[in-house]
């Protein structure tokens, strides 16, 4: 929400979870966000997400594949996708991701195509903070709220990005 709010716009691959909560806040705050789809775009992927995915259309965003009709949601069609997520993006932020998480993949990508790279810490010991927190220790940028990342990119878009910087 408050990377919408502060005028960025949120790419995701829409999965239930974390980017499912990504993409509500972000409509609920005016945004129009993306999803890519690992499948065709007739394929109604996943299920429990065909609300949301209506919502973004109905906002104004968009749905995105690079796959024609037909194709479903295969294993090995997210990868791929991860590469489009992380190419089409400024930077690549992981909030929650367990040691083996197709968000880790999406930071790879991130960090081969020159992509920015933050995450968000987590409690050590929890399940879901594992890869973010193994993220931070190869590099990435930590950082704790959406006002940290805007002001990464304020610079390139002082115009579009509403970011006042701290007071000393």
């Amino acid at each position: 929400a408050g990377l919408t709010a502060g005028g960025a716009m949120l790419l995701s691959g829409g999965a239930v979870g974390i980017d499912e909560a990504a993409l509500s806040a972000s409509l609920a705050t005016g945004g129009r966000p993306v999803t890519i789809q690992a499948c065709g775009l007739d394929i109604d992927y996943p299920k429990e997400n065909r609300p949301l995915r209506e919502a973004i259309l109905a906002a104004g965003g968009a749905l995105l594949s690079e796959y024609p009709y037909g194709v479903p949601a295969l294993s090995s069609n997210f990868r791929v996708r991860n590469r489009l997520i992380s190419g089409l993006s400024h930077g690549v932020c992981v909030a929650e991701a367990p040691e083996r998480s197709g968000a880790l993949i999406t930071a790879t990508w991130a960090r081969e195509q020159g992509r920015d790279v933050f995450a968000v810490p987590g409690e050590v010991t929890s399940g879901t903070s594992g890869g973010a927190n193994r993220l931070i220790q190869k590099g990435a940028r930590l950082v704790r709220n959406a006002a940290e990342i805007l002001e990464e990119y304020h610079p390139l878009f002082p115009t579009c990005l509403l970011y006042t910087s701290p007071s000393p």
